[in-house]
Protein backbone atom coordinates (compact mmCIF):
# COMPACT_ATOMS: atom_id res chain seq x y z
CA UNK A 1 0.00 0.00 0.00
CA UNK A 2 1.26 3.58 -1.11
CA UNK A 3 0.73 6.13 1.86
CA UNK A 4 1.55 9.92 1.07
CA UNK A 5 2.47 11.36 4.50
CA UNK A 6 2.64 15.41 4.80
CA UNK A 7 4.18 17.08 7.35
CA UNK A 8 4.21 20.93 7.16
CA UNK A 9 6.19 20.99 10.22
CA UNK A 10 9.41 19.27 9.74
CA UNK A 11 10.77 19.82 13.08
CA UNK A 12 11.08 18.27 16.74
CA UNK A 13 8.80 16.09 18.02
CA UNK A 14 6.78 16.22 14.45
CA UNK A 15 10.25 15.22 12.69
CA UNK A 16 10.89 12.15 14.69
CA UNK A 17 7.00 11.37 14.22
CA UNK A 18 7.40 11.48 10.69
CA UNK A 19 11.13 10.21 10.43
CA UNK A 20 9.82 7.15 12.50
CA UNK A 21 6.63 6.24 10.58
CA UNK A 22 8.49 6.40 7.28
CA UNK A 23 11.70 3.75 9.35
CA UNK A 24 9.34 1.34 10.65
CA UNK A 25 5.82 1.06 8.36
CA UNK A 26 5.66 -2.08 6.81
CA UNK A 27 4.04 0.50 4.08
CA UNK A 28 5.67 2.11 1.29
CA UNK A 29 5.63 5.87 2.78
CA UNK A 30 6.64 8.92 0.93
CA UNK A 31 7.43 12.30 3.38
CA UNK A 32 6.39 15.21 1.91
CA UNK A 33 7.82 18.61 4.52
CA UNK A 34 7.81 21.88 5.16
CA UNK A 35 10.31 23.60 7.00
CA UNK A 36 9.71 24.15 10.96
CA UNK A 37 8.98 27.57 10.46
CA UNK A 38 6.20 30.01 11.41
CA UNK A 39 3.22 27.62 12.31
CA UNK A 40 0.28 29.82 11.98
CA UNK A 41 1.71 30.23 8.31
CA UNK A 42 1.83 26.81 7.61
CA UNK A 43 -2.03 26.56 8.91
CA UNK A 44 -2.49 29.37 5.93
CA UNK A 45 -0.72 28.44 3.30
CA UNK A 46 1.00 25.09 3.74
CA UNK A 47 -1.86 23.22 1.45
CA UNK A 48 -0.87 25.72 -1.70
CA UNK A 49 2.57 24.37 -1.28
CA UNK A 50 1.79 20.79 -0.90
CA UNK A 51 -0.38 20.86 -4.06
CA UNK A 52 2.08 22.67 -5.80
CA UNK A 53 4.57 19.79 -4.73
CA UNK A 54 2.42 17.02 -4.99
CA UNK A 55 -0.87 17.97 -7.89
CA UNK A 56 -2.54 15.11 -8.05
CA UNK A 57 -2.37 12.53 -4.98
CA UNK A 58 -4.27 9.44 -7.00
CA UNK A 59 -1.25 7.21 -7.54
CA UNK A 60 -1.83 6.60 -3.61
CA UNK A 61 -4.04 4.79 -1.41
CA UNK A 62 -3.95 6.92 1.79
CA UNK A 63 -2.99 10.53 2.72
CA UNK A 64 -1.66 11.08 6.07
CA UNK A 65 -1.30 14.32 7.52
CA UNK A 66 -0.56 16.14 11.05
CA UNK A 67 -2.66 19.01 12.04
CA UNK A 68 -0.49 22.33 10.92
CA UNK A 69 -2.59 22.35 7.83
CA UNK A 70 -5.72 23.78 6.27
CA UNK A 71 -7.16 20.64 4.91
CA UNK A 72 -10.02 21.62 3.43
CA UNK A 73 -7.88 24.19 1.19
CA UNK A 74 -5.52 21.05 0.40
CA UNK A 75 -8.61 18.79 -0.88
CA UNK A 76 -10.59 21.53 -2.86
CA UNK A 77 -7.05 22.27 -4.69
CA UNK A 78 -6.38 18.66 -5.30
CA UNK A 79 -9.76 18.41 -6.82
CA UNK A 80 -9.61 21.13 -9.47
CA UNK A 81 -9.92 18.89 -12.75
CA UNK A 82 -9.93 15.76 -10.91
CA UNK A 83 -12.30 13.51 -12.70
CA UNK A 84 -12.05 10.58 -9.54
CA UNK A 85 -12.27 11.82 -5.77
CA UNK A 86 -8.87 11.37 -3.58
CA UNK A 87 -7.69 8.73 -1.52
CA UNK A 88 -9.05 9.18 1.87
CA UNK A 89 -7.35 11.05 4.56
CA UNK A 90 -5.87 9.79 8.01
CA UNK A 91 -5.38 13.10 9.96
CA UNK A 92 -2.95 12.73 12.85
CA UNK A 93 -2.87 15.18 15.50
CA UNK A 94 -0.10 15.99 17.72
CA UNK A 95 -1.64 19.25 19.48
CA UNK A 96 -4.84 21.33 18.98
CA UNK A 97 -5.41 25.31 19.64
CA UNK A 98 -8.45 24.51 21.33
CA UNK A 99 -6.77 22.60 23.94
CA UNK A 100 -3.68 24.86 24.45
CA UNK A 101 -3.58 27.04 27.39
CA UNK A 102 -3.57 30.60 26.83
CA UNK A 103 -0.81 32.53 27.59
CA UNK A 104 -0.70 34.91 30.38
CA UNK A 105 0.62 37.91 28.52
CA UNK A 106 -2.30 40.62 26.29
CA UNK A 107 0.97 40.13 23.65
CA UNK A 108 0.75 36.72 23.90
CA UNK A 109 -2.83 36.16 24.27
CA UNK A 110 -3.36 38.49 21.04
CA UNK A 111 -1.28 36.17 19.11
CA UNK A 112 -4.01 33.21 19.61
CA UNK A 113 -6.46 34.08 16.63
CA UNK A 114 -9.76 32.20 16.88
CA UNK A 115 -9.42 31.13 12.90
CA UNK A 116 -6.24 28.73 13.58
CA UNK A 117 -8.40 27.18 16.78
CA UNK A 118 -11.31 26.22 14.65
CA UNK A 119 -9.10 24.91 11.91
CA UNK A 120 -8.87 22.51 14.31
CA UNK A 121 -12.70 21.31 14.29
CA UNK A 122 -12.53 21.78 10.43
CA UNK A 123 -9.88 19.58 9.80
CA UNK A 124 -11.55 16.77 11.96
CA UNK A 125 -14.45 17.30 10.05
CA UNK A 126 -13.04 17.16 6.70
CA UNK A 127 -10.52 13.81 7.17
CA UNK A 128 -12.07 10.30 6.87
CA UNK A 129 -10.27 9.30 10.00
CA UNK A 130 -8.98 11.00 12.96
CA UNK A 131 -5.93 9.70 15.42
CA UNK A 132 -5.11 11.82 18.80
CA UNK A 133 -1.52 10.58 20.51
CA UNK A 134 -3.13 10.58 23.69
CA UNK A 135 -6.61 9.49 25.19
CA UNK A 136 -6.20 12.61 27.84
CA UNK A 137 -5.99 14.87 24.76
CA UNK A 138 -9.31 13.31 22.82
CA UNK A 139 -11.74 13.88 25.71
CA UNK A 140 -10.21 17.54 26.37
CA UNK A 141 -10.47 18.37 22.85
CA UNK A 142 -14.01 16.83 22.35
CA UNK A 143 -15.12 18.35 25.69
CA UNK A 144 -14.28 21.79 24.94
CA UNK A 145 -16.42 21.30 21.11
CA UNK A 146 -19.21 19.42 23.25
CA UNK A 147 -19.76 22.02 25.86
CA UNK A 148 -19.12 25.22 23.14
CA UNK A 149 -17.06 26.38 25.98
CA UNK A 150 -13.64 26.07 24.91
CA UNK A 151 -11.62 29.47 25.07
CA UNK A 152 -12.07 30.29 21.45
CA UNK A 153 -15.28 28.88 20.66
CA UNK A 154 -18.06 31.48 20.22
CA UNK A 155 -20.93 30.17 22.06
CA UNK A 156 -22.90 33.28 21.04
CA UNK A 157 -23.22 31.71 17.00
CA UNK A 158 -25.62 28.75 18.08
CA UNK A 159 -23.27 26.92 16.28
CA UNK A 160 -24.11 23.18 16.40
CA UNK A 161 -21.06 22.06 18.86
CA UNK A 162 -23.03 18.91 20.09
CA UNK A 163 -22.86 17.55 16.53
CA UNK A 164 -19.62 18.47 15.74
CA UNK A 165 -18.15 16.68 18.72
CA UNK A 166 -20.22 13.77 18.35
CA UNK A 167 -18.83 13.46 14.28
CA UNK A 168 -15.20 13.62 15.19
CA UNK A 169 -15.68 11.25 18.06
CA UNK A 170 -17.28 8.74 15.85
CA UNK A 171 -14.59 9.09 13.07
CA UNK A 172 -11.64 9.36 15.89
CA UNK A 173 -9.61 7.22 17.82
CA UNK A 174 -5.98 7.13 19.47
CA UNK A 175 -2.53 5.76 18.88
CA UNK A 176 0.60 7.19 20.70
CA UNK A 177 3.54 8.25 19.00
CA UNK A 178 6.73 5.69 18.69
CA UNK A 179 9.65 6.78 20.92
CA UNK A 180 12.78 5.63 20.42
CA UNK A 181 13.68 4.22 23.66
CA UNK A 182 17.03 4.83 25.33
CA UNK A 183 19.08 1.21 25.28
CA UNK A 184 22.16 1.86 27.20
CA UNK A 185 22.39 0.92 31.00
CA UNK A 186 21.17 3.45 33.43
CA UNK A 187 24.67 5.01 35.41
CA UNK A 188 22.94 5.45 39.47
CA UNK A 189 26.14 6.60 41.21
CA UNK A 190 25.49 6.57 45.24
CA UNK A 191 28.10 9.32 45.62
CA UNK A 192 27.39 12.16 43.80
CA UNK A 193 24.38 14.29 44.47
CA UNK A 194 20.78 13.01 43.01
CA UNK A 195 20.95 14.42 39.72
CA UNK A 196 17.55 15.83 37.99
CA UNK A 197 16.76 15.99 35.19
CA UNK A 198 14.34 19.05 32.93
CA UNK A 199 14.64 17.74 29.23
CA UNK A 200 11.34 19.92 28.02
CA UNK A 201 11.34 23.38 26.33
CA UNK A 202 11.66 26.35 28.90
CA UNK A 203 8.24 27.83 27.21
CA UNK A 204 5.26 29.04 29.68
CA UNK A 205 3.07 25.95 29.08
CA UNK A 206 6.02 24.07 30.50
CA UNK A 207 6.21 26.80 33.27
CA UNK A 208 9.58 26.06 33.89
CA UNK A 209 9.42 29.05 36.40
CA UNK A 210 8.74 27.20 38.93
CA UNK A 211 10.80 24.10 38.93
CA UNK A 212 13.76 26.60 38.94
CA UNK A 213 11.60 28.62 42.27
CA UNK A 214 12.00 24.98 43.78
CA UNK A 215 15.39 23.89 42.64
CA UNK A 216 16.36 27.95 44.15
CA UNK A 217 14.51 26.94 47.83
CA UNK A 218 16.18 23.78 47.94
CA UNK A 219 19.48 24.81 47.42
CA UNK A 220 18.95 27.84 50.06
CA UNK A 221 18.13 24.43 52.65
CA UNK A 222 21.23 22.89 51.91
CA UNK A 223 19.49 19.89 50.08
CA UNK A 224 22.08 18.10 47.46
CA UNK A 225 21.69 17.40 43.67
CA UNK A 226 22.87 18.85 40.74
CA UNK A 227 20.66 19.62 37.49
CA UNK A 228 20.49 18.76 33.99
CA UNK A 229 18.77 21.04 31.38
CA UNK A 230 18.20 19.81 28.18
CA UNK A 231 15.83 21.86 25.22
CA UNK A 232 15.01 24.52 23.75
CA UNK A 233 14.14 28.46 25.30
CA UNK A 234 11.24 29.57 23.47
CA UNK A 235 13.37 31.25 20.78
CA UNK A 236 14.97 28.18 19.53
CA UNK A 237 18.26 26.38 20.60
CA UNK A 238 19.69 29.54 22.38
CA UNK A 239 18.95 31.15 25.81
CA UNK A 240 18.11 34.22 24.13
CA UNK A 241 14.61 33.44 24.77
CA UNK A 242 14.83 32.34 28.50
CA UNK A 243 12.56 34.91 30.70
CA UNK A 244 14.79 36.89 33.45
CA UNK A 245 13.70 34.46 36.04
CA UNK A 246 14.43 31.46 34.44
CA UNK A 247 18.14 32.76 33.36
CA UNK A 248 18.55 34.27 37.38
CA UNK A 249 18.09 30.82 38.66
CA UNK A 250 20.64 29.28 36.15
CA UNK A 251 23.09 31.62 37.88
CA UNK A 252 22.01 31.40 41.44
CA UNK A 253 22.20 27.38 40.99
CA UNK A 254 26.14 28.03 39.97
CA UNK A 255 27.57 24.81 39.94
CA UNK A 256 24.96 22.39 40.66
CA UNK A 257 23.70 22.60 36.80
CA UNK A 258 25.92 20.42 34.88
CA UNK A 259 24.59 21.15 31.16
CA UNK A 260 22.09 23.82 29.87
CA UNK A 261 20.70 23.64 26.60
CA UNK A 262 20.09 21.22 23.27
CA UNK A 263 22.98 18.31 23.29
CA UNK A 264 25.47 17.83 20.83
CA UNK A 265 24.05 14.64 19.73
CA UNK A 266 21.70 11.96 20.17
CA UNK A 267 24.13 9.87 22.25
CA UNK A 268 24.91 12.99 24.31
CA UNK A 269 21.31 13.39 24.97
CA UNK A 270 20.91 9.37 26.00
CA UNK A 271 23.86 9.80 28.42
CA UNK A 272 22.57 12.83 30.27
CA UNK A 273 19.03 10.69 30.37
CA UNK A 274 21.00 7.54 31.76
CA UNK A 275 22.93 9.00 34.67
CA UNK A 276 20.15 11.14 35.79
CA UNK A 277 18.22 9.86 38.83
CA UNK A 278 14.77 12.10 38.60
CA UNK A 279 13.00 13.29 35.74
CA UNK A 280 10.54 16.42 36.48
CA UNK A 281 7.57 18.01 34.17
CA UNK A 282 5.71 21.17 35.93
CA UNK A 283 3.90 21.50 32.49
CA UNK A 284 0.44 22.75 32.22
CA UNK A 285 0.53 21.54 28.49
CA UNK A 286 1.23 17.90 27.46
CA UNK A 287 -0.62 15.96 25.24
CA UNK A 288 2.07 12.75 25.33
CA UNK A 289 5.12 13.18 27.18
CA UNK A 290 7.95 11.78 24.32
CA UNK A 291 10.40 13.34 26.90
CA UNK A 292 9.17 11.75 29.89
CA UNK A 293 9.22 8.47 28.64
CA UNK A 294 12.51 8.72 27.54
CA UNK A 295 13.86 9.24 30.50
CA UNK A 296 11.86 6.87 32.60
CA UNK A 297 12.57 4.14 29.66
CA UNK A 298 16.20 5.43 30.61
CA UNK A 299 16.07 4.51 34.42
CA UNK A 300 15.01 7.64 35.64
CA UNK A 301 12.06 7.99 38.16
CA UNK A 302 9.46 10.16 37.24
CA UNK A 303 7.85 13.41 39.48
CA UNK A 304 4.84 14.78 37.74
CA UNK A 305 1.37 16.63 37.40
CA UNK A 306 -1.92 13.88 38.18
CA UNK A 307 -3.06 15.83 35.10
CA UNK A 308 -2.73 15.87 31.36
CA UNK A 309 -1.28 12.97 29.62
CA UNK A 310 0.65 11.84 32.56
CA UNK A 311 -1.97 9.18 34.31
CA UNK A 312 -1.97 7.29 31.60
CA UNK A 313 1.99 6.35 30.87
CA UNK A 314 2.79 5.67 34.30
CA UNK A 315 0.64 2.52 35.82
CA UNK A 316 -1.86 3.75 38.10
CA UNK A 317 -0.36 1.38 41.55
CA UNK A 318 2.45 3.74 41.12
CA UNK A 319 0.30 7.09 41.00
CA UNK A 320 0.44 7.94 44.39
CA UNK A 321 4.17 7.90 44.53
CA UNK A 322 5.29 9.68 41.22
CA UNK A 323 2.45 11.85 40.14
CA UNK A 324 1.09 15.50 42.60
CA UNK A 325 -2.09 16.40 42.75
CA UNK A 326 -1.80 19.93 44.11
CA UNK A 327 1.18 21.77 42.35
CA UNK A 328 1.70 24.14 45.83
CA UNK A 329 3.21 21.20 47.00
CA UNK A 330 5.46 20.19 44.52
CA UNK A 331 8.78 21.53 46.35
CA UNK A 332 7.39 19.72 49.11
CA UNK A 333 7.24 16.24 46.72
CA UNK A 334 10.72 16.97 45.04
CA UNK A 335 12.40 17.31 48.09
CA UNK A 336 10.68 14.05 49.46
CA UNK A 337 12.00 12.69 46.17
CA UNK A 338 15.34 13.34 46.56
CA UNK A 339 15.61 12.21 50.00
CA UNK A 340 13.82 9.10 49.73
CA UNK A 341 15.38 8.17 46.16
CA UNK A 342 16.52 4.59 46.85
CA UNK A 343 12.82 3.27 48.10
CA UNK A 344 11.09 5.10 45.36
CA UNK A 345 13.80 3.67 43.03
CA UNK A 346 13.13 0.21 44.00
CA UNK A 347 9.52 0.87 44.23
CA UNK A 348 9.74 1.71 40.56
CA UNK A 349 11.90 -2.01 39.77
CA UNK A 350 9.10 -3.88 41.78
CA UNK A 351 6.49 -2.45 39.54
CA UNK A 352 8.65 -2.83 36.05
CA UNK A 353 8.28 0.61 35.31
CA UNK A 354 11.78 1.02 32.89
CA UNK A 355 9.90 -1.93 30.83
CA UNK A 356 6.16 -0.73 31.19
CA UNK A 357 7.29 2.08 28.84
CA UNK A 358 8.30 -0.35 26.03
CA UNK A 359 4.24 -0.07 25.06
CA UNK A 360 5.30 2.99 23.40
CA UNK A 361 8.18 1.95 21.48
CA UNK A 362 7.50 2.19 17.81
CA UNK A 363 7.67 -1.76 17.50
CA UNK A 364 4.72 -1.41 19.57
CA UNK A 365 2.67 1.36 18.18
CA UNK A 366 3.69 1.32 14.04
CA UNK A 367 1.45 -1.55 13.80
CA UNK A 368 -1.80 -0.01 15.31
CA UNK A 369 -0.97 3.35 12.84
CA UNK A 370 -0.55 0.66 10.03
CA UNK A 371 -3.78 -0.99 10.93
CA UNK A 372 -5.53 2.18 10.75
CA UNK A 373 -3.94 3.41 7.56
CA UNK A 374 -4.75 0.03 6.01
CA UNK A 375 -8.65 0.35 7.16
CA UNK A 376 -8.76 3.82 5.59
CA UNK A 377 -8.52 2.09 2.46
CA UNK A 378 -11.21 -0.58 3.03
CA UNK A 379 -14.86 -0.14 0.87
CA UNK A 380 -17.42 1.12 3.22
CA UNK A 381 -14.78 2.84 5.98
CA UNK A 382 -15.48 6.16 4.08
Amino acid sequence: MKVLFIETFYGGSHRSFADGVVRHSRHQVDLVTLPDRNWRQRIRTGAFEIARRVPDPREYDVVLVTDLINLGDLRALWSVGAVTPGPPVLLYIHETQITYPPPRTPRQRSEVETAEQMQDIKNCLLAERVLFNSRSHREAFLAAIDSGSGHPLPAHTGLPWVEAAQAIRERSGVVYPGVELVTRRPIHRANRPVRILWNHRRAYDKRPRRFFRALQDLAAEGVRFEVVVLGESPRGESTDGDSPAVLQAREALGDRVLHWGFAASRGEYEEWLSSSDIVVSTAIQENFGIAVVEAVAAGCVPLLPLRLSYPELIPETLHPTLLYGDERRFRDRLRETILTLPEIRKRCQEEGLSAHMHRFSWQRTMPCLDRELASCCLPGSI
